[in-house]
């Protein structure tokens, strides 16, 4: 089973920190994406896809918060603070390094789109409910 979420452009970066990031609840106030992560269960997200060596990534990299502030919440490049501090010290102006750092137009609805792969919902009480056998199995079929 799959579900669709449409991801707009103001609302992803909560979209993702709060339903991916840390198992569809909300990260609570002070906690680090690495420790919110670890103790809902989730494992860390990573970079995947052909035009990662564009933006300086690699396939398999960890995803920071950085990252997902900059890219989800602000429209930015990854390393945007790297950027602004390189371009503010050739003598670029704030604004004029700001704006290099920009991705695409703050036109667009919305930015992309959350393709979720699921057992369905039988299978999911069955896993939940059933003997340590019967959640091998389901876990095995699903991988399949």
């Amino acid at each position: 089973m799959m579900t669709f979420k449409q991801v707009s452009t103001g609302s992803a970066y909560r979209y993702y920190l709060r339903q991916v990031a840390v198992g569809d609840g909300r990260r609570p106030r002070g906690k680090n994406l690495d420790q919110a992560e670890e103790e809902a269960g989730v494992p860390p997200g990573v970079w995947m896809g052909k035009a990662l060596p564009a933006v300086g990534l690699t396939a398999g990299s960890r995803v920071t918060h950085r990252q997902m502030a900059n890219l989800f919440g602000k429209g930015r490049r990854l390393a945007s603070e790297q950027i602004i501090e390189d371009r503010l010290a050739a003598g670029d102006t704030s604004a004029k390094a700001e704006r290099v750092t920009r991705l695409g137009y703050r036109i667009q609805k919305w930015s992309g789109a959350d393709l979720v792969f699921r057992a369905p919902g039988s299978v999911q009480i069955l896993w939940a409910l059933g003997a340590d056998a019967v959640r091998q199995g389901c876990t095995r079929s699903q991988q399949a």
